[in-house]
């Protein structure tokens, strides 16, 4: 679905996380002929957008709330996606002013 809105990537970096270096993965990358690039063991700044994203994703999310699963993780981090776009671009009545 991802890659039908935005695109395919022409490459993928990621950590060596067993959940991205299994065979399903990396078939995927192959019939997909997508470049998947590993960071370093213990480089994490390699990948250093990706983990700031994961860290402020951490504090701003999990963190803070209570989930009862993994359907209402998904729920709560599209819920304060939708909150953040309405007020973002909700018009400020004190800038008509």
């Amino acid at each position: 679905m991802l890659i039908e809105r935005r695109g395919k990537p022409g490459m993928i970096v990621s950590d060596n996380g067993t959940e991205l270096t299994s065979n399903a993965i990396l078939a995927w990358s192959k019939d997909h002929k997508v470049e998947w690039h590993y960071i370093a063991p213990g480089k994490p700044m390699q990948n250093g957008y990706v983990e700031s994203f994961n860290g402020r994703m951490r504090d701003e999310l999990l963190n803070e709330s209570l989930f009862f699963g993994l359907d209402h993780a998904r729920f709560r981090a599209f819920e304060r996606y939708v909150v953040s776009v309405v007020d973002n671009n909700r018009p400020r009545s004190h800038l008509l002013k």
